[in-house]
Protein backbone atom coordinates (compact mmCIF):
# COMPACT_ATOMS: atom_id res chain seq x y z
CA UNK A 1 0.00 0.00 0.00
CA UNK A 2 1.76 3.21 -0.96
CA UNK A 3 1.12 6.07 -3.30
CA UNK A 4 -1.92 8.80 -3.69
CA UNK A 5 -4.53 8.74 -1.65
CA UNK A 6 -7.84 10.05 -3.25
CA UNK A 7 -11.66 10.32 -1.92
CA UNK A 8 -12.40 10.70 1.71
CA UNK A 9 -12.88 8.24 4.30
CA UNK A 10 -16.51 7.04 5.13
CA UNK A 11 -17.89 4.81 7.81
CA UNK A 12 -18.24 1.35 8.04
CA UNK A 13 -16.24 1.06 4.35
CA UNK A 14 -15.41 -2.54 3.35
CA UNK A 15 -11.47 -3.06 2.11
CA UNK A 16 -11.47 -4.29 -1.13
CA UNK A 17 -8.51 -4.55 -4.16
CA UNK A 18 -9.74 -3.64 -7.44
CA UNK A 19 -8.40 -2.30 -10.68
CA UNK A 20 -9.07 -0.13 -13.48
CA UNK A 21 -7.98 -1.00 -16.67
CA UNK A 22 -7.75 1.82 -19.12
CA UNK A 23 -8.52 -0.06 -22.88
CA UNK A 24 -7.56 1.94 -25.82
CA UNK A 25 -7.95 1.91 -29.66
CA UNK A 26 -5.43 1.66 -32.34
CA UNK A 27 -6.77 5.65 -32.88
CA UNK A 28 -6.15 6.77 -29.89
CA UNK A 29 -10.33 6.57 -28.36
CA UNK A 30 -10.54 5.12 -24.45
CA UNK A 31 -13.13 2.40 -23.75
CA UNK A 32 -15.22 4.03 -20.97
CA UNK A 33 -18.66 3.03 -19.21
CA UNK A 34 -21.62 5.45 -18.73
CA UNK A 35 -24.10 5.00 -15.80
CA UNK A 36 -25.53 8.07 -15.61
CA UNK A 37 -25.53 10.79 -12.99
CA UNK A 38 -26.58 8.37 -10.61
CA UNK A 39 -23.76 5.58 -11.15
CA UNK A 40 -20.95 7.84 -11.29
CA UNK A 41 -21.15 9.02 -14.86
CA UNK A 42 -18.27 8.27 -17.14
CA UNK A 43 -15.86 5.72 -15.86
CA UNK A 44 -13.19 3.72 -16.77
CA UNK A 45 -13.52 -0.50 -16.80
CA UNK A 46 -12.74 -1.77 -13.22
CA UNK A 47 -13.59 -3.81 -10.71
CA UNK A 48 -12.88 -5.42 -7.81
CA UNK A 49 -10.07 -8.63 -6.74
CA UNK A 50 -11.22 -11.80 -5.82
CA UNK A 51 -9.32 -13.78 -2.90
CA UNK A 52 -6.32 -15.63 -4.79
CA UNK A 53 -7.07 -13.68 -8.08
CA UNK A 54 -4.61 -13.02 -10.34
CA UNK A 55 -4.04 -9.41 -11.18
CA UNK A 56 -3.99 -9.86 -15.20
CA UNK A 57 -6.66 -12.12 -15.24
CA UNK A 58 -8.73 -10.07 -13.08
CA UNK A 59 -8.51 -7.35 -15.08
CA UNK A 60 -9.17 -9.40 -18.21
CA UNK A 61 -11.86 -10.73 -16.90
CA UNK A 62 -13.85 -7.52 -15.92
CA UNK A 63 -12.94 -6.06 -19.75
CA UNK A 64 -14.67 -9.04 -21.09
CA UNK A 65 -17.66 -9.26 -18.29
CA UNK A 66 -18.28 -4.82 -18.96
CA UNK A 67 -17.58 -4.65 -22.19
CA UNK A 68 -17.69 -8.03 -24.27
CA UNK A 69 -13.77 -6.99 -25.69
CA UNK A 70 -11.66 -10.54 -25.83
CA UNK A 71 -8.42 -9.01 -27.34
CA UNK A 72 -6.24 -6.84 -25.34
CA UNK A 73 -2.92 -6.85 -24.46
CA UNK A 74 -1.00 -5.14 -21.32
CA UNK A 75 1.16 -2.41 -22.43
CA UNK A 76 1.60 -0.60 -18.68
CA UNK A 77 0.69 -0.50 -15.31
CA UNK A 78 0.62 2.81 -12.42
CA UNK A 79 1.43 2.67 -9.27
CA UNK A 80 -1.58 1.49 -6.07
CA UNK A 81 -3.74 4.28 -5.27
CA UNK A 82 -5.53 3.82 -2.10
CA UNK A 83 -8.88 5.32 -2.81
CA UNK A 84 -12.25 5.82 -0.04
CA UNK A 85 -15.70 5.60 -2.08
CA UNK A 86 -19.14 4.88 -2.30
CA UNK A 87 -20.20 2.12 -4.66
CA UNK A 88 -23.65 3.29 -6.02
CA UNK A 89 -24.13 -0.15 -7.65
CA UNK A 90 -23.55 -2.49 -4.89
CA UNK A 91 -25.10 0.36 -2.44
CA UNK A 92 -21.29 -0.24 -0.17
CA UNK A 93 -18.70 2.18 0.96
CA UNK A 94 -15.34 0.99 0.57
CA UNK A 95 -11.27 1.72 0.66
CA UNK A 96 -9.58 -0.13 -2.15
CA UNK A 97 -6.21 -0.16 -2.64
CA UNK A 98 -6.28 0.07 -7.23
CA UNK A 99 -3.81 -0.70 -9.76
CA UNK A 100 -4.44 0.68 -13.37
CA UNK A 101 -3.66 -1.29 -16.07
CA UNK A 102 -3.51 0.06 -19.44
CA UNK A 103 -4.54 -2.21 -22.42
CA UNK A 104 -4.20 -2.32 -25.80
CA UNK A 105 -7.27 -3.44 -27.90
CA UNK A 106 -6.30 -6.06 -30.58
CA UNK A 107 -9.48 -6.45 -32.34
CA UNK A 108 -12.82 -6.03 -32.45
CA UNK A 109 -13.96 -9.90 -31.50
CA UNK A 110 -16.79 -9.54 -28.69
CA UNK A 111 -18.53 -12.31 -26.81
CA UNK A 112 -21.95 -12.23 -25.29
CA UNK A 113 -21.62 -12.02 -21.35
CA UNK A 114 -23.46 -11.77 -18.35
CA UNK A 115 -23.03 -8.86 -16.17
CA UNK A 116 -23.87 -9.18 -12.28
CA UNK A 117 -27.40 -8.46 -11.94
CA UNK A 118 -26.88 -5.09 -10.06
CA UNK A 119 -25.04 -3.88 -13.04
CA UNK A 120 -27.43 -5.53 -16.01
CA UNK A 121 -29.06 -2.15 -18.01
CA UNK A 122 -27.49 0.41 -15.64
CA UNK A 123 -24.49 1.43 -17.75
CA UNK A 124 -23.47 1.85 -21.80
CA UNK A 125 -19.78 1.36 -22.88
CA UNK A 126 -18.30 4.11 -25.26
CA UNK A 127 -14.69 5.13 -26.31
CA UNK A 128 -13.64 8.54 -25.57
CA UNK A 129 -11.39 10.64 -27.38
CA UNK A 130 -8.70 11.20 -24.54
CA UNK A 131 -9.53 14.82 -24.19
CA UNK A 132 -13.47 13.72 -23.79
CA UNK A 133 -12.50 11.22 -20.98
CA UNK A 134 -10.30 13.77 -19.22
CA UNK A 135 -13.44 16.25 -19.28
CA UNK A 136 -16.19 13.48 -19.02
CA UNK A 137 -14.32 11.17 -15.90
CA UNK A 138 -14.77 13.09 -12.86
CA UNK A 139 -14.15 10.21 -10.14
CA UNK A 140 -10.70 11.32 -8.18
CA UNK A 141 -9.46 7.65 -8.86
CA UNK A 142 -9.89 6.65 -12.28
CA UNK A 143 -9.24 10.13 -13.39
CA UNK A 144 -5.65 10.25 -11.51
CA UNK A 145 -5.02 6.82 -12.75
CA UNK A 146 -5.46 8.40 -16.78
CA UNK A 147 -3.77 10.83 -16.13
CA UNK A 148 -0.69 8.27 -14.43
CA UNK A 149 -0.71 6.08 -17.55
CA UNK A 150 -1.10 8.59 -20.28
CA UNK A 151 1.19 11.03 -19.11
CA UNK A 152 3.61 8.82 -17.60
CA UNK A 153 3.61 11.19 -14.04
CA UNK A 154 5.17 9.69 -10.88
CA UNK A 155 3.13 10.35 -8.04
CA UNK A 156 5.82 12.61 -5.31
CA UNK A 157 3.36 14.17 -3.05
CA UNK A 158 1.95 13.43 0.40
CA UNK A 159 0.68 9.22 0.42
CA UNK A 160 1.54 6.28 2.00
CA UNK A 161 4.86 4.52 1.84
CA UNK A 162 4.85 1.24 4.21
CA UNK A 163 7.45 -1.59 4.53
CA UNK A 164 9.84 0.50 2.16
CA UNK A 165 12.82 0.77 3.94
CA UNK A 166 14.62 2.65 5.13
CA UNK A 167 11.88 4.77 5.43
CA UNK A 168 9.49 2.55 7.70
CA UNK A 169 10.53 2.24 11.03
CA UNK A 170 11.02 -0.81 12.77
Amino acid sequence: LHGHVTGEPKPNEQKRTGMVELVKRADGKILARNGGPKLGGNLFIGGGLEYGEDPLLCAMREIEEETEYTKVELVDTSEHVHHHYFAASKNVARDITATGLHFKLLGDDRVETHLEENEKGKFTVEWLTPTEAEQRVTDPLHLYIFQQLTRNETFAGAGLLPHSRPYTAP
